[in-house]
């Protein structure tokens, strides 16, 4: 067993040299509005990370590949690498975290001459934005077909950083998966890709070097109870085979936008809370945008808070504008001390009281095994639950009590009484959301003027459950934000809310 390691560089360089330029690998902001939080490493870089550790394959060559991502992995994370030689020439590799699955593959080798082709490394016309289709368009024989060749310099680069000269890998083949991540995360899907297997078998080595990589990708299904997409894939130099194979790849679905019509269903406009103001820690998106409106409508003013969703939070503003409340938008990070010091004494200056605070802001959630190699993360994670909740709890505690003020925060069934089947690798957010109950019922002891309600809603549909799995009995927001609201216009004494009426999933 070996450790391997991925920095941010190294995704950057992978994308220099495939062109896959899918924003789940290589823009922080777009990842940030996903389930996975922060950028993916390439399933095709952790595939050559595991190559780079198989021993030196003199007098032989990379004949087939076979590869299940099982679960994203992310840059500065020391990763299990595990690699049997099952007979000769044939491995079995395996990448875990703390005993989590994240990749298994097989390799196999054969005999052949090494014959160290030139890459064309120019692709004719390469796509620079990754392709977002409707999902209608994946029926069988939607076809994909071009040249490719990845980016010379950077090729190299590759090479050399994971040591893959002597591994029996030509620039050919190491060119064709290039291609495989280029094609998944560029057309098919391309931009909402999530790759999930690859089986590749490579032909014997061409003599037509100074030719490009042709290829035709073509569409054989798409699950829709899934939301899997197969697709099969030949690739040639000239009129020579080069590799043929067989890719799939999870379609990410848009997490839904808040309906203000579904939420004036629910909780019809009035002004029960004029005159009142509320800031929502982290309001932009999902359950925090659905309060940020259910709030206003009741004619309450909001300051919603957010960190990178800019324009979430400008379009949330401009959908509100007609309600009696109004939105203010505040961007900032809530755990940053000086930052609520800075608006707590805006608010203080503007003569600006503080009725409601919502604590709703939660890291992304991810999954995360138990050990000794994930306890760094656990803690961070709960440090950074704590935080978002602490620190603006701290900051505008006077100014709620001295209104007789409410605190609301948001938890979780896995916080409910009794017992439970604990979601599997979410021992950070279990353990997360009981020690912000727990904050929170300290802080009640000591104040008789301040309330504070507790929710625990079940999952809900948002960004952090937008997989294909997580969506499985997730429930729309708006249901959830109403009853939250509701109970904010008819306050009563310290309590939790954890019975909704809810719409169909």
């Amino acid at each position: 067993m070996s450790i391997i390691r991925f920095n941010p560089s190294d995704i950057e360089l992978f994308a220099a040299a495939s062109h896959d330029q899918n924003p789940l690998h290589v823009s922080l902001l777009y990842a940030r509005r996903t389930a996975v939080g922060e950028p993916v490493v390439f399933g095709i870089l952790s595939a050559l990370a595991a190559l780079s550790e198989i021993p030196n394959q003199p007098g032989q060559v990379l004949g087939s590949v076979a590869l299940t991502f099982r679960n994203p992995l992310f840059a500065n994370v020391d990763y299990e690498l595990s690699i049997a030689e099952r007979k000769s020439g044939q491995f079995k590799i395996s990448i875990k975290d703390a005993g989590r699955i994240m990749l298994t593959g097989q390799l196999g080798y054969r005999h052949e001459a090494v014959v160290e082709q030139a890459v064309w490394c120019v692709a004719a016309d390469p796509q620079t934005k990754a392709l977002s289709r409707p999902m209608v368009e994946f029926k069988p024989g939607l076809t994909v077909m071009g040249e490719y060749g990845p980016s010379a310099g950077p090729l190299q680069e590759l090479i050399e950083r994971w040591h893959l000269s002597d591994k029996g890998v030509s620039r050919e083949r190491l060119s064709i998966l290039l291609w495989c991540s280029y094609v998944v995360g560029m057309h098919l899907p391309g931009e909402p890709a999530v790759f999930s297997q690859l089986r590749l078998e490579f032909e014997p080595a061409s003599t037509f070097d100074h030719l490009p990589l042709s290829y035709v990708a073509n569409v054989t299904s798409f699950d829709e109870r899934f939301d899997l997409l197969q697709v099969e894939a030949a690739l040639a130099r000239g009129s020579v085979p080069s590799a043929r194979g067989e890719l799939s790849a999870f379609v990410r679905r848009d997490s839904p936008r808040v309906s203000v019509h579904e939420l004036a269903e629910k909780i019809p406009r009035s002004m029960a809370l004029s005159g009142k103001t509320a800031l929502v820690i982290g309001g932009s998106r999902g359950l925090g945008a659905a309060l940020v409106a259910a709030l206003a409508s009741q004619g309450c003013h909001v300051f919603l808070n957010y960190l990178n969703s800019t324009d979430e939070a400008f379009a949330l503003q401009e959908r509100l504008h007609e309600c009696s409340g109004g939105v203010t938008l505040f961007q900032g990070d809530a755990t940053d001390v000086k930052w609520c010091r800075q608006l707590r004494t805006q608010l203080m200056n503007q003569g600006t009281d503080l009725d409601f605070l919502v604590c709703n802001a939660s890291p992304p959630i991810g999954n995360l095994g138990f050990g000794l190699d994930s306890v760094a993360r656990i803690i961070a994670f709960v440090d950074k639950s704590l935080s978002l909740a602490c620190v603006p709890l701290a900051g505008f505690f006077d100014l709620l009590e001295s209104r007789g003020g409410q605190v609301v925060l948001i938890s979780s069934a896995v916080a409910a009484e009794g017992a439970h089947d604990y979601p599997p690798d979410w021992f950070h957010y279990v353990s997360a959301k009981y020690a912000l109950e727990g904050l929170v019922r300290a802080i009640a002891s000591q104040s008789s003027q301040l309330k504070f309600l507790i929710v625990r809603p079940p999952r809900l549909l948002t960004d952090q459950t937008n997989t294909t799995h997580g969506r499985q009995g997730a429930i729309p927001v708006e249901g959830v934000a109403a009853a939250i609201v509701k109970r904010l216009c008819d306050p009563g004494t310290n309590a939790k809310l954890e019975t909704f009426e809810l719409s169909d999933p």
